[in-house]
């Protein structure tokens, strides 16, 4: 999916409004830029007018498959200040897909509780310069190494977080404030409140079938706000500032070259080459269903970094990760230490 946001109080105060975007038909975006012409086409594209309601009801099949055992990763990318963090978290009186993926959660959890008992806990990290730190720890805890190692279920995690059972909006919210308020943050001159970190909030939906124990199923939801590629000479940073970029831009070029590998078929493909190309291991290769929002700037001053996003959004769609799997839990115990078993579902996803 592609997300074009309206211009920015920045660019509006520095008399860069001339846009350069425009949509020739439906799930089409072109970009000019001096004699450059080019459109690109995409399952979604949603233009300035888009609203966080339209945007999630999008999403939202993908993310109650959640509740049937899948897992699902939907994740933003695109330069600084393009409205990543807007479309993941939003503002407190516009939200976005991680607290109404959430709301949505609940809601269908509660329809079928009679049949089928469904436990909703969540943790936040970041990834900060290469580190991995937990949001959600309690004022004052020892600082952790935090790493990625695989599970019992074959899958990639983080040991040790701080993980949190959610039973409603309201518990939700107030994990998002604080994890809000710790992220790590910075002004540039491309954006007032620049995330300097990868961010991902990961929704663990433990199903317990009351009828059936034989069909309790596992699945897992990550929901992540990358933080945005910089153009040095137009941010500004410096310092602290600058390490941080040069880090993000390196994270980010490693997850350029994991969708290369995957595009091109390539037996080897370099997962480990960054933290966060790691934690997005399983989300990347198999087993997931995965969606990308690209989200760009629609001004002409920042047409080659727009071009740059929608140029890597079009090689992430032509990535097939196959088939999507169900994880059904051995025995219907969300505590099992077996690995679970794989019923193949209908759909094919990229």
């Amino acid at each position: 999916f592609c997300r074009v946001r309206p211009p920015s109080k920045l660019e509006i105060e520095h008399g860069d409004t001339a846009q350069c975007v425009s949509f020739p038909n439906d799930g089409e975006i072109s970009i000019e830029n001096g004699r450059k012409h080019k459109t690109w086409t995409f399952d979604r594209v949603f233009d300035f007018n888009s609203s966080q309601d339209q945007i999630y009801s999008e999403v939202s099949e993908l993310v109650i498959s959640v509740l049937d055992g899948y897992n699902v990763c939907i994740f933003a990318y695109g330069q600084t200040g393009s409205g990543k963090t807007f479309t993941m978290t939003g503002p407190l009186k516009d939200r976005g897909c991680n607290l109404k993926a959430l709301t949505d959660l609940f809601a269908r959890s509660k329809q079928r509780r009679s049949e089928i008992r469904d436990t909703i806990t969540v943790t936040v990290i970041e990834v900060y310069n290469e580190q991995i730190r937990d949001l959600l720890a309690p004022p004052g805890a020892p600082i952790k190494k935090l790493e990625v190692r695989r599970n019992e279920y074959g899958n990639n995690h983080v040991p040790g977080l701080t993980t949190v059972t959610v039973q409603g909006d309201h518990e939700v919210l107030e994990l998002m404030q604080i994890s809000d308020q710790v992220r790590a943050q910075a002004s540039t001159n491309m954006n007032d409140t620049s995330s300097r970190s990868h961010m991902i909030m990961s929704v663990l939906v433990e199903s317990r079938n009351i009828r059936e124990p034989s069909a309790s199923t596992r699945g897992m939801l990550h929901l992540v706000d990358l933080a945005g590629s910089e153009r040095l000479d137009k941010s500004g940073a410096t310092g602290q500032a600058l390490k941080e970029a040069q880090n993000i831009n390196k994270s980010l070029s490693a997850l350029g070259d994991v969708i290369a590998a995957r595009a091109q078929g390539n037996s080897h493909i370099p997962f480990r080459n960054s933290t966060l190309t790691h934690l997005l291991q399983d989300s990347l290769s198999q087993d997931s269903k995965t969606l990308m929002f690209c989200c760009i700037s629609p001004v002409l001053y920042n047409a080659d970094e727009s071009t740059c996003t929608l140029n890597f959004a079009s090689r992430v769609g032509t990535v097939e990760l196959g088939r999507a799997s169900k994880n059904a839990l051995s025995g219907g115990s969300a505590a099992s230490s077996g690995a679970p078993k794989h019923a193949n579902s209908s759909g094919r996803r990229k």
